[in-house]
C-alpha cells in the first residue's frame, strides 16, 4: 500500500518531500480494501479541494475517487468492470 500512495502523490504533484508536505493523509484498512483520505494543508489547495478520497480493493485497483470542494459540492468518480492488461490490439499505440 506504501507504494500506492507515493504513486498517487506523484499523480498529484508531490515528487519531493516539500511539495508532499501539502498534503495529510490516513490509510484505512476495510474488509474490502482501503480508504486513503487526502486533505490539503495549503491555502492554494483548500481554497479548491476539501479533501479527496480514494478507495481501492482489496487487490489495489482502483475503484472510486471522491473529490469534496469546499462550497459542498463534491465529485465522483467510479471505476466498474475494471480488466488489468488486456491484451491490446498490435499497433494500437502507434
Amino acid at each position: 500500500m506504501k507504494a500506492v500512495v507515493e504513486q498517487l502523490m506523484v499523480w498529484l504533484g508531490a515528487r519531493s518531500a516539500d511539495s508532499r508536505a501539502r498534503w495529510h493523509g490516513a490509510v484505512k484498512r476495510k474488509s474490502h480494501g482501503y480508504r486513503l483520505l487526502l486533505r490539503p494543508s495549503v491555502p492554494t489547495l483548500k481554497k479548491h479541494i476539501q479533501s479527496m478520497l480514494v478507495e481501492f480493493d482489496k487487490d489495489l485497483l482502483l475503484n472510486v475517487v471522491e473529490v469534496k470542494h469546499p462550497g459542498g459540492d463534491k465529485s465522483v468518480i467510479t471505476l466498474t468492470n475494471m480488466r488489468t492488461n488486456p491484451l491490446l490490439p498490435k499497433g494500437i499505440l502507434d
